[in-house]
């Protein structure tokens, strides 16, 4: 979170059993903006604190738990495929506490309050559909919300871990403009948010939050729309227009995509391309390695021995 970046003045104070080399990795770019990352696995917990200067935040959840909070504010849980957004026009005190005992990959973006004051500007923001959880302090002119993040948010964050593969000299200006990206899209969600409330997609919130978490952690189980929408209380024809509206892919679609990066993390890790295939829901070996190709553009096993052939991620994190 905000602790981890530049700009802020961080106290980090890790739990009473510390972790091995798990720090994060951190850009300051022209203008104050910067970009921090967690790429590694997580031994133990691990508690940070710090100072949050005004500023803009994005964080993005790819993997791992972890939660965050403003000083005299509740706690807002994290889990893989969120985002947090932060605005404050005060400096604020902010604790993140990361789960440990698993893969952790979180990106954060913070752009100085002076360099966006029309948009830092929290009584300018607005719930947005994809509104999770709000843990704002409005006393302390701090706006904290949870929110579903949508694939593209999820692509800007993947592309940061991976902006290794850039040149040195280029990074500064490849770096800048995904910060930008990542900034329009959520900005997109928070300003335009009035025109979406009020909608069935909107008062069906909570139940499509269930549908996704299902899809998410039982990616593997036969889920079809009226097994779906029968298990968070909803129609078949309100889950899948309401689906579609708050996450931008239908219901297959999502637990396709799902699978396949599930079948990629295994595939990385070394699975052979059968298990995996099995493991992550397919029944069919050649149906999975159709669907693989479709989706990434290389066979599962082209793209295993290619993940073999990387640089250690965590190394690089």
């Amino acid at each position: 979170m905000e602790s981890t970046t530049e700009g802020v003045e961080a106290d980090r104070r890790p739990c009473a059993h510390p972790v091995h080399d798990q720090i994060p990795l951190n850009w300051t770019l022209p203008g104050g903006r910067c970009i921090s990352c967690w790429n590694t696995h997580l031994d133990t917990d691990l508690a940070l604190s710090g100072r949050c200067e005004p500023a803009f935040r994005i964080g993005i959840q790819l993997e791992g738990r972890s939660h965050m909070r403003l000083q005299g504010g509740p706690s807002l849980a994290l889990s893989p495929g969120m985002a947090v957004v932060m605005s404050t026009q005060q400096t604020v005190t902010g604790h993140d506490d990361l789960v440990g005992a698993q893969s952790m990959q979180l990106v954060e973006f913070s752009i100085p309050a002076n360099a966006l004051p029309h948009f830092c500007d929290p009584a300018r923001l607005q719930h947005p559909p994809n509104l999770v959880e709000d843990c704002s302090l409005p006393a302390q002119g701090a706006f904290m919300a949870g929110i579903v993040a949508s694939n593209d948010l999820m692509r800007v964050g993947r592309d940061i871990l991976g902006g290794g593969r850039i040149d040195v000299a280029l990074q500064p200006l490849y770096l800048g403009a995904k910060i930008d990206e990542a900034l329009a899209l959520v900005l997109s969600d928070l300003l335009a948010a009035d025109a979406w409330n009020g909608t069935s997609a909107a008062r069906d919130r909570r139940p499509l939050l269930d549908a996704r978490r299902l899809l998410d952690e039982q990616y593997e189980q036969d889920w079809t729309v009226p097994r779906l929408a029968e298990r968070v209380g909803m129609s078949e024809k309100r889950l899948q227009s309401g689906f579609k509206s708050l996450f931008g892919a239908t219901v297959r679609t999502y637990l396709i995509r799902t699978r396949i990066e599930a079948a990629s993390r295994l595939l990385a890790r070394g699975e052979c391309v059968t298990e995996t295939a099995y493991a992550v829901g397919f029944s069919s070996l050649s149906h999975f390695s159709k669907i693989y190709k479709e989706c990434m553009g290389r066979a599962p096993r082209d793209w295993a021995l290619h993940a073999a052939a990387r640089p250690n991620a965590q190394d690089r994190a």
